[in-house]
């Protein structure tokens, strides 16, 4: 470009690519919708990018504040147990000085059925690691229960609080109406729309707190883990009236500051808007603010905070890493975090687990000592020199000049982010704009792309093409994608090509899903799709171009497969679907424009469910071709090309199990390539993620003539099997082969072929597999030998 390129993100969400390529030495602009994605792109760059002595004034003005908020809380005396407690060994006092680094609270509600007030948890092992449950002593005279916590319980107590929990898609109460135990094989759980009512919860009032006394749903503190300050050695005890005077505290501390900190913003005073995931909160919970997702010692604390931070003298970079601190506050001190009792563990964890607003039984809140995770940030140093320029707005009205644009864009995405970033919004509505007066504090939620339908399309083609507007002639543009929808492919194919944009090259990266990958989950692929200005005005009919889509997925593919490693592999065969809809969009996008196709109104036009499209069916083709191309391993690729679609389908189904491959999503593909319309009959487990074929045994003697599999070679082979395993005698299935299979001798070649395959292509894992592998394995040497 000769200059140093200028690299942008128009959805640049936590920053990634601006940092990396201002670390290589670019000049970078991020953008996006979202004011919490600015602000996290901003921090990577001029945190972690600010070098060492930036760290070192971050993390001075960091602790200035962690100690005077620490100095305040010693002094109001709301984490310091000044009383201790007897030590049931040596019946001494212990415990005196002591402070709180978590509390546990957890929903009580009244089980309607039985008339008893329950603490609510999906389990009450505390951890595992000190071994440390609760146990809930019923009272007749009260009809609830005391909390009795124990540490370094035996095997046997840990497995009987195992057992003792009170939630199960509903209140399961330990005991009956008279208070007498039930057996917990004998319990049963009260729905909670028994709880919520007709008319759902109450609506809670930007005064409340805590729940009224007349609420369904209550709220109670159950533990405490105390510190001692010197040896750091820790216990788990439950509250005393002590404690609970503390609580009183707390809240009173709160109520007397809590007009004055709203209207300061130092604790949030906005109302949830209701949307696909902010109504989870509401109608779970009946909160109706986001302060309410706070309970008053959190609140407390991430407000006394906020009062801090309000005095402190600092520039712009120290400011807006405390502004980032009370983000993470907001992340990990709220009524959603989760306390995680496994061993080695057992600490309080972040809300924003799996992008979503989910209201918790049970959850804990830090004291001051366990903030300090928390609250310094972690910062890397790299120094960035280059020219920067983050800011939050709509891709659509972007007015910067990039070389290269670098894009993870929000195809048919189903997380509503301009939903979520709404709670951090609310803590950073009032300070934001003082750190950054030309950004905004709304989500825009309005203007967010999102979606599948006709309004997504035109809004991604407005886009992109704004950003290749924005670029030279000879500038690059490259889209991450992964997307195992055809229509979603087919989309993408018509957004760019309405950009104006043309795919020229397209790699798969192997990127991991999970730690579980080395044992048997194949990765799952991201598509890197470089694409450039499309120039001249190539015309094309369809009857042409479905011959260069097939050369290019063909070449596409066998490239992959020649830097695969066969023995530990990179790809599966999601991936290979992917990179066959990236080479279907190479040729596509090339043209201007194909036969009839007007590009307007596919944009625009409402489809009706399982409506296709001309470049629906250009796209799906190019799956049809991949599976045709990818011939399984351990099968001949001439006996491949002679079965049937559904026979194929099967193969490959036992292909895709044998990689550890279980989402439906996969097998939907395939089933499209092979041009088969229902499959579900060949499924032995149709549940999410566990997708797989049905064995020999389990489709036994059914559906063995007709059209399609029934009536294929494949099927008479598998109840061979089958009868092979029930007689445990190979002479059946044989017998059963040469009566039933026209010209069995013409086509012995191919039973052998097929027998062996299913004889060796199931993995040990595939345990349903065993008895019909081996009767397989016998099957196929009396094949061998017959006539012999």
């Amino acid at each position: 470009f000769s200059h140093a390129p200028r690299v942008g993100d128009a959805f640049c969400g936590g920053g990634s690519v601006p940092f990396e390529a201002a670390v290589m030495g670019c000049n970078v602009y991020g953008a996006d919708l979202s004011p919490i994605s600015a602000l996290l792109t901003w921090a990577a760059i001029h945190l972690i990018g600010g070098g060492t002595e930036t760290a070192k004034e971050i993390q001075k003005v960091q602790k200035q504040v962690y100690d005077a908020a620490g100095r305040q809380i010693e002094a109001w005396g709301i984490e310091r147990n000044d009383e201790g407690w007897q030590d049931e060994t040596t019946r001494e006092t212990i415990g005196k000085g002591w402070k709180a680094d978590y509390y546990l609270y957890c929903i009580e509600a009244t089980d309607p059925v039985t008339g008893w007030r329950v603490p609510l948890a999906p389990s009450w092992i505390i951890g595992q690691k000190t071994r440390t449950i609760v146990r809930l002593i019923p009272d007749k005279k009260t009809k609830s229960f005391r909390i009795e916590i124990v540490q370094d319980a035996n095997p046997e107590e840990i497995e009987e609080a195992k057992e003792e929990y009170t939630w199960d898609n509903g209140i399961r109460c330990p005991v009956d109406k008279k208070g007498d135990q039930i057996p917990p094989e004998m319990r049963t759980a009260t729905s909670i729309d028994a709880l919520r009512g007709r008319e759902g919860l109450r609506l809670w009032e930007n005064e409340d707190l805590v729940p009224r006394p007349d609420d369904a749903l209550q709220e109670r503190l159950y533990c405490i883990r105390w510190v001692d300050p010197e040896t750091g050695e820790k216990c788990y005890r439950a509250p005393t009236p002590a404690d609970l005077k503390r609580e009183a505290k707390v809240l009173r501390l709160l109520k007397e500051r809590f007009p004055d900190w709203q209207a300061k913003g130092f604790i949030p005073c906005r109302k949830i808007e209701t949307g696909y995931n902010t109504d989870q909160p509401i109608r779970e919970r009946g909160w109706t603010h986001w302060h309410h997702l706070y309970n008053p010692r959190q609140l407390l604390m991430i407000g006394l905070f906020q009062e801090i931070i309000d005095s402190v003298e600092g520039n712009l970079i120290q400011k807006g890493a405390l502004l980032a601190s009370v983000g993470k506050l907001a992340d990990w001190c709220s009524r959603l975090s989760r306390w995680v009792p496994y061993s080695g563990v057992e600490k309080g964890i972040n809300a924003y687990y799996n992008q979503a607003l989910n209201t918790l039984l049970n959850y804990p809140a830090n004291g001051h000592l366990s903030l300090s995770s928390t609250w310094y940030l972690d910062i890397s140093c790299k120094k960035i020199s280059r020219d920067t320029q983050i800011l939050p707005l709509d891709a659509r009205t972007t007015t910067y000049t990039a070389d290269l644009w670098i894009t993870d864009p929000p195809y048919a995405d189903a997380v509503n982010y301009e939903e979520l970033s709404e709670l951090f919004l609310a803590w950073y509505e009032k300070r934001l704009p003082v750190l950054f007066p030309e950004w905004y504090a709304d989500s825009k939620r309005a203007l967010a792309v999102k979606g599948a339908d006709e309004n997504f399309r035109v809004a991604m083609v407005e886009c992109y093409r704004r950003l290749a507007e924005n670029m030279p002639d000879n500038g690059l543009q490259l889209v991450m994608f992964t997307h195992q929808d055809v229509d979603v492919w087919a989309d993408l194919a018509l957004i760019l090509w309405s950009a104006g944009l043309r795919v020229t090259a397209a790699w798969t990266i192997a990127t991991e899903t999970d730690t579980s990958f080395r044992t048997g989950k194949y990765v799952q692929g991201t598509v890197l799709l470089i694409l450039r200005k499309r120039k001249g005005t190539l015309r094309g009919d369809r009857s042409d171009i479905y011959p260069d889509v097939q050369a290019e997925v063909q070449r596409q593919l066998k490239t992959m497969l020649e830097i695969d490693d066969k023995d530990d592999p990179n790809f599966g065969d999601s991936d290979y679907q992917l990179a066959a809809y990236a080479a279907a969009l190479r040729v596509v996008t090339a043209y201007s424009a194909i036969e009839d196709i007007d590009v307007e109104r596919e944009l625009r036009r409402v489809r009706k469910a399982g409506e296709s499209s001309p470049l629906t069916d250009m796209i799906r083709s190019a799956v049809r071709i991949a599976s045709d191309f990818l011939v399984p391993d351990g099968l001949d690729s001439v006996i491949w090309k002679r079965l049937l679609p559904e026979e194929r389908f099967y193969i490959k189904g036992i292909e895709i199990e044998a990689h550890g491959e279980y989402r439906d999503g996969v097998y939907q593909e395939f089933a499209r390539g092979f041009g088969i319309r229902d499959y579900r009959g060949l499924l032995g487990s149709g549940a999410a993620n566990q997708t797989r074929l049905k064995t020999p045994d389990e489709l036994k003697g059914r559906d063995l003539s007709g059209e399609g599999f029934a009536g294929s070679l494949l099927r008479q082979i598998l109840f061979a099997v089958y009868k092979t395993a029930e007689e445990d005698d190979p002479r059946p299935g044989l017998d059963y082969l040469k009566q039933e299979i026209p010209h069995y001798w013409d086509r012995r070649q191919t039973i052998i072929a097929l027998l062996s395959y299913i004889s060796q292509k199931p993995s040990p894992a595939m345990t349903h597999w065993k008895k019909d592998v081996e009767a397989a394995h016998l099957l196929l040497g009396t094949v061998e030998g017959d006539g012999v």
